[in-house]
């Protein structure tokens, strides 16, 4: 059927055709995501932590109180082995008291890594050793009201993903940066 003059349409066969194109596309966007595991998990895992540091930053500047963050690894999270073989590293930020004490946030839960993710601290370059502490109400850092935080490196790795290793540190403008992600985005401006 011819369309009126000055009519403009779309046949049923293009619509069809434009339907089937995005069909198509959405199936392969969707094994794409669905493909991705566990190097996708971390990575975003990874995304999130970056994003909570970003804001305990500007928490500590803006309201001038400490933010520290709190690592908790599997065994400080259950009295049993049986139980920590199946939990993952823990984190959160907590805010400082006039006290000098840290509490927790009530609107930031606790954050945990998939347990086959394993996490390494230095702090002034010298290994976290969390197993020998006492008293794991610490932080193992802390931003402050002038925007400071205290030297840390976190190492992370997986062992589904062989060869797979992050790194989180304080770069020269004293702020925590994902090394990797940092060095991918200066790359990418290079060669532009």
């Amino acid at each position: 059927m011819k369309a009126p003059k000055g009519q403009v349409g779309f046949t049923l066969l293009e619509v069809l055709a434009v339907i089937a194109v995005l069909g198509i596309a959405m199936g392969v966007a969707s094994l794409t995501i669905g493909r991705g595991g566990a190097e996708n998990r971390l990575t975003d895992k990874i995304e999130q932590f970056m994003a909570l540091s970003e804001f305990a930053s500007d928490r500590a500047i803006l309201s001038g109180d400490a933010m520290g963050l709190l690592l908790e690894p599997p065994q400080w999270q259950s009295e049993s082995e049986f139980d920590w073989e199946n939990l993952g590293w823990r984190y959160r930020w907590q805010q400082g008291n006039p006290q000098g004490m840290f509490v927790d946030i009530p609107e930031l839960e606790p954050i945990s890594f998939d347990p086959e993710t394993q996490i390494v601290v230095l702090i002034d370059d010298l290994e976290w050793r969390w197993e020998e502490l006492l008293d794991r109400s610490h932080p193992v850092t802390a931003y402050y009201s002038s925007g400071d935080i205290s030297p840390i490196e976190i190492i992370i790795t997986d062992e589904r993903l062989p060869d797979y290793e992050q790194t989180i540190h304080i770069n020269e403008y004293g702020q925590l940066e994902w090394k990797e992600f940092a060095e991918e985005l200066k790359a990418r401006e290079d060669s532009k």
